[in-house]
């Protein structure tokens, strides 16, 4: 039951190691991404702020005519795959997704580049992976951005799926760490019980010595008395046995003599 507890405690560590490394990328040099980026450029206050609130667009809406299609095409891939920053020597840097169309071969490497990354960064196939998430994470971006430069309809589409996907896993990530307390305090509960009834069973253990001795000291004694009854009957049947033996030879004795001493009495 203790190692329930401590699987339950590396569980949880575990995704609290995954908030923090999340919260700190963001401060080191981005790692090779399955995604496509342009070329890394200085970033502008006014840029990190409109990252931060660009919206998701939605199904309905439809592009003006007085924007281009390559803006149109960058702002609304910025806002399906944020751009990535970060900061080196007081700099800070940005890279926004590439806007440049996909080619045959950028789809065909696409799965031999996802399966070199998840062999060279051992992720596991089973159970939980946060390597493997990750990787995987970055290949639907990379597909949402190959088919939303190809048509904008189909990504914001897909974009919609891995958000739900996303929201869902956050959903039961969230319900998870949520009984993690109820379910330590469960198996606290529940060894708590168990000692309770394990002390109950040694001190009935106990109990049941101490009857055992009792019944061996009674048995000892029933027996001693039963001796002593049968030879004490034994002792009275013998005496009484030569009593009546005596009387009778005293009666016998007595008819003989009396016989001698009045033989004309019987007559």
């Amino acid at each position: 039951m203790s190692e329930n507890i401590f699987k339950l405690q590396q569980l949880n560590s575990l995704f609290k190691s995954k908030r923090e490394n999340k919260a700190e990328e963001n401060k080191k040099t981005p790692s090779e991404s399955l995604i496509q980026y342009s070329n890394q450029q200085e970033a502008t206050l006014q840029q990190i702020r409109k990252k931060q609130s660009l919206p998701v667009p939605t199904l309905e809406s439809k592009p003006t005519i007085d924007v281009t299609p390559l803006i149109l095409s960058q702002e609304l891939l910025n806002s399906l795959i944020k751009p990535r920053d970060w900061e080196i020597d007081g700099r800070r840097l940005m890279q926004t997704v590439s806007i440049v169309p996909p080619s045959r071969d950028d789809i065909t490497n696409l799965q031999k580049l996802l399966d070199e990354r998840l062999v060279s960064r051992q992720a596991r196939e089973y159970p939980l992976c946060p390597i493997r998430e990750e990787l995987f994470g970055q290949c639907f971006d990379e597909i949402i951005r190959q088919v939303t430069i190809d048509c904008q309809e189909r990504g914001v589409i897909l974009a919609r799926v891995r958000d739900d996907l996303n929201k869902t896993i956050v959903a039961y990530k969230t319900l998870y760490e949520g009984s993690m307390p109820f379910s330590l305090q469960k198996q606290l509960n529940a060894e708590d019980g168990l000692n309770k009834l394990e002390q109950q069973i040694t001190k009935l253990n106990e109990t049941k010595q101490e009857l055992e001795l009792k019944k061996q000291f009674l048995t000892n004694k029933k027996e001693a008395l039963e001796r002593s009854i049968k030879e004490k009957k034994d002792a009275n049947e013998q005496r009484r046995k030569t009593e009546i033996e005596f009387l009778k030879y005293q009666n016998s004795h007595l008819e003989s003599y009396q016989k001698q001493v009045n033989p004309n009495k019987n007559q």
